[in-house]
């Protein structure tokens, strides 16, 4: 008898979506349960259907922390920089905190799909604050001979 109120108390949490599914067109599902499976991702939905996306329809999976009752003032993310060989111009990664496997690639895409080159971290930032973000802190880590620029942004939720 004391595990039901304990039980009564946590299963509230446990009705609301846990992650965000960010579809490259733009639209959000917010789902229950994901798991990457290969190329695909099988998601669980608030009333127990499950379905497969493959892994190129999906921009990004952010883990939704709505569920504590506490609003966020604000959400983050990392722009992480490196130059091209023989090039002035920096390829960018951004990372949303999206769960990550090991060949993943968060490179900055335009609309056809193609990896998006930036003048400089300041043309990559300029391009993220007509988004609606807004720098925080950066930092370079110099590994090898090359540079590697991040840059934490914020965004109000």
């Amino acid at each position: 008898m004391k595990l039901l109120p304990l039980i009564l108390c946590f299963l509230p949490f446990s009705l609301f979506a846990q992650y965000q599914v960010i579809l490259n067109s733009g639209d959000t599902v917010k789902v229950s349960n994901l798991i990457k499976d290969g190329d695909y991702y099988t998601v669980e939905k608030y009333d127990g259907q499950t379905s497969r996306l493959p892994y190129t329809l999906v921009k990004s999976v952010l883990r939704d922390y709505s569920t504590t009752g506490i609003k966020a003032p604000f959400i983050y993310c990392q722009l992480v920089g490196t130059g091209k060989l023989f090039s002035p111009e920096v390829t960018v990664s951004v990372d949303y905190g999206q769960q990550r496997g090991f060949f993943d690639d968060y490179r900055i895409r335009d609309e056809t799909g193609n990896v998006q080159s930036f003048n400089s971290m300041i043309d990559a930032l300029n391009y993220m604050a007509s988004m609606g973000w807004k720098f925080a802190q950066a930092y370079t880590i110099t590994i090898g001979q090359q540079n590697v620029y991040h840059y934490l942004l914020k965004k109000a939720t």
